[in-house]
């Protein structure tokens, strides 16, 4: 590739990486989970050390979910720099951009250019990986992780640097204090050295064993001391709802080619229409269609790839096809396997995978059909960025999604907070219904103003309140059910202000 343009496809790279994850930062999710992280990681900066990992409520005693708790202490570092929350939900977006760049290095390093110019474009303007970076959740500190450990693993594989294993090793324990997913990557990594490598000198098995443990010692020094099973976070994670074998089989293979297409769903968008009109929303779904295509022959010529040679050794060229292979592969037979229900974040942690196959097959269209391969990758990109503006437009406008996973928006929760201040004296009372405690609770807080509130679950003792500002969201995914009788007592309330997807009512 000629320089100028080189360095032209780097720098719109890294445009539209940090420009569609950072543009609508302000639409950022913080319910449930994150509150509890804030909590805990600012306890910590007030000198409360924290040894389990992350658990189910914000004490330590709770069901362990991972084994250890390093999320925590970047937390609390970013706290230490800005209580704003925004701040850590700008770090996700830093080093799952940093992500798409590392992308671009190893598909060039290990591949060929052209595949890297293809993953990491496709990479950057995924609606998936920009939704996910803007998200302050455990799950979405994996990808950057997952393509360190694709360098340690080719590194270890087919470069035969035993040192790598240490640093691979290493690498997975790290992750595992984020999510257990990363587990499946000891699997991966065990079936590559069997058909691989055998080589490798027994001290730096032995070194690599104290890599993977270093990371685990707070969380078993935690759970020695107070009785509890260093398998607790598998067991935690092995008590799911179960699923039948076919929606099991489907889930298990459908979802990590649904998270590299545009195709958000239900499952962001809810029960919300968030297209201009039926056409943008069908010319949308047939570039899914389109995506979905592309990456099942992707997959395919990855098997051509593979099958061009089958003998298992790290000097044969076409292992680094299996590696792939292995690393999309095997994650989906074992979440087949357990049989229980499977969110789109369990995959997080196998970005960049899926760009990766549809660098496979761009390269070779590209090689045969070289102006028709570029035209298919300006309307995917030009596509997918819409998807994505499509989307903050609506949130822009309304809040949150109705009942999809976009829960209110941080904006939209400050103009909330706004509101009720502006409209208050120094000491205004606020009644939060339901479950809109959580939502806000923590965000007031950090004001630091007069503020008086109580968290109600029954409309009969609404009344006791008069000169409180209600706050009630039961539209988003975190939203307040309610039953008839409820709906009709705040249906029937007459200072109502509507504020994005938030019901604000002063009580009189």
């Amino acid at each position: 590739m000629d320089k100028r343009l080189k360095y032209l496809f780097i720098f719109t790279l890294i445009f539209l990486t940090l420009f569609l994850r950072f543009l609508w930062l302000d639409h950022a999710i913080l319910e449930g989970d994150m509150f509890r992280d804030l909590t805990i990681a600012t306890n910590i900066t007030e000198g409360h050390l924290r040894l389990a990992g992350i658990t189910a409520g914000t004490s330590e005693f709770s069901n362990q979910q991972s084994f250890g708790p390093i999320m925590y202490y970047i937390i609390a570092v970013l706290i230490l720099i800005s209580k704003n929350p925004l701040f850590v939900v700008g770090f996700i977006a830093l080093i799952n951009s940093i992500a798409v760049l590392l992308t671009y290095l190893f598909c060039k390093k290990y591949f060929s250019e052209k595949i890297a110019l293809f993953a990491s474009i496709l990479y950057a303007v995924n609606p998936w990986a920009v939704y996910m970076s803007d998200i302050f959740w455990n799950p979405n500190f994996l990808p950057i992780f997952s393509i360190l450990l694709f360098y340690s693993i080719f590194k270890f594989i087919i470069e035969k640097k035993d040192w790598a294993l240490i640093i691979l090793t290493f690498i997975i324990a790290i992750m595992l204090h984020f999510h257990l997913t990363p587990l499946f990557y000891l699997i991966i990594l065990g079936l590559s050295m069997l058909l691989f490598r055998r080589d490798v000198k027994n001290k730096y098995y032995f070194y690599s064993l104290i890599s993977f443990i270093i990371p685990f010692i707070p969380f078993i020094y935690f759970n020695l001391k107070h009785g509890y099973s260093l398998l607790g976070p598998i067991l935690y994670g092995t008590t799911r709802e179960s699923n039948s074998f076919f929606t099991s089989l489907i889930e298990s293979i459908g979802i990590p080619v649904m998270l590299g297409t545009n195709y958000l769903g239900k499952y962001v968008y809810g029960n919300s229409f968030i297209f201009y009109n039926k056409i943008f929303y069908y010319y949308l779904f047939l570039i899914t269609i389109l995506l979905v295509f592309l990456f099942i022959l992707g997959l395919f010529y990855l098997l051509v790839l593979i099958k061009k040679n089958t003998k298992f050794n790290s000097q044969n060229k076409q292992t680094k096809y299996y590696l792939i292979f292995f690393i999309f592969v095997i994650p989906i037979m074992l979440h087949f396997l357990r049989f229980s229900n499977i969110s789109p974040h369990y995959y997080f942690m196998i970005y960049p995978i899926q760009f990766i196959i549809y660098g496979f097959i761009f390269e070779k269209l590209f090689n045969k059909f070289k102006i028709l391969s570029i035209i298919i990758i300006l309307i995917i990109v030009f596509s997918n960025i819409l998807s994505i503006y499509a989307l903050h437009n609506y949130i822009e406008k309304n809040g949150s999604t109705k009942g999809g996973e976009f829960s209110i928006s941080y904006k939209n929760k400050i103009e909330v907070m706004d509101f009720i201040e502006n409209n208050s004296d120094n000491n205004y009372k606020i009644v939060y219904y339901g479950r809109s405690y959580k939502s806000f609770n923590y965000l007031f807080n950090l004001r630091k103003n007069n503020y008086e509130y109580v968290a109600l679950n029954s409309t009969e003792q609404i009344a006791k309140f008069k000169g409180y500002y209600l706050i009630l969201d039961r539209i988003s995914y975190h939203r307040t059910i309610l039953n008839d009788n409820e709906t009709n007592y705040f249906n029937n309330l007459k200072e109502h202000y509507k504020i994005g997807s938030v019901d604000v009512y002063k009580i009189k």
